[in-house]
């Protein structure tokens, strides 16, 4: 194989086919769906297809792959699983609470995905774009070099819920989105949904008191409260559940393979 150059390190090396959205979480979803593939709608074809795409590129070095699973995503995945070992979910009636954590580790985690999506070659990235300078500076809070700055990046997460009780949690578990933007005028943030959460990245701050809301994340505290919210009640979810839904119901025919 072509050696070439690592995006992480900058270094000339064997380059790995690096997920965006962790290798791990699209095994759990498979393995939940008891399948080797997962569905995706084509809105723009009317249809719904079997795929195997993990949204994966030519991207990083095995070295580089080893740094960013061990230092943010396998401590990450495990804590949104509640099996890091010392941290307990406390359910609550209007959030779930995770202690102690290091929320440092999980914002970099929701960082390295962003990063990775907007170097990324994929096509269910190319609404994700930055600047040279912005990549660069990333990078740099990846390998630790520089501290991220809150005012420029925060992360919010939320524990999606169907307050109807239509929808299972291994469903709701099920749902994995690629990353939205969104904008309000002011500010752009983008939004992506996996593992029965929901993860905001929002570039720039509009107000201080923003950076202490429920859910967002602070580097320097151990206790972390997840609001609760109601996955329809996300534009983008709604959005594509109900094209899905629509597509079934008028082409059945594409859902043949599933008989």
């Amino acid at each position: 194989m072509e050696n070439k150059t690592c995006k992480l390190c900058d270094q000339v090396k064997e380059l790995k086919n690096s997920h965006v959205i962790g290798k791990s979480v699209f095994r759990e979803l498979l393995k939940r769906s008891n399948t080797h593939y997962g569905l995706v709608t084509e809105p723009e074809n009317k249809r719904i297809i079997r795929s195997t795409d993990q949204w994966a590129s030519m991207m990083l070095c095995n070295d580089c792959e080893n740094l960013l699973n061990s230092r943010y995503e396998n401590y990450a995945l495990w804590v949104l699983k509640n099996k890091q070992k010392g941290v307990k979910h406390k359910i609550r009636l209007q959030y779930l609470t995770i202690v102690p954590v290091n929320q440092y580790r999980l914002i970099m985690y929701v960082i390295s995905i962003i990063w990775r999506a907007a170097i990324s070659q994929h096509k269910v990235f190319r609404q994700v774009k930055f600047s040279t300078e912005i990549t660069e500076y990333l990078k740099k809070c990846i390998l630790g070099e520089v501290t991220l700055d809150h005012n420029l990046f925060s992360v919010r997460i939320s524990k999606l819920i169907d307050s109807r009780n239509y929808y299972t949690e291994d469903v709701i578990q099920g749902v994995i989105t690629n990353l939205a933007p969104r904008s309000n005028g002011k500010n752009i943030s983008y939004l992506m949904v996996f593992l029965g959460y929901c993860f905001e990245i929002k570039l720039g701050c509009e107000e201080i008191n923003e950076l202490y809301e429920i859910g967002v994340l602070r580097k320097k505290k151990s206790i972390l409260h997840i609001p609760y919210v109601d996955m329809l009640s996300i534009p983008e979810v709604f959005r594509s559940l109900k094209v899905t839904k629509e597509i079934a119901e008028k082409y059945p025919q594409t859902l043949n393979f599933l008989n």
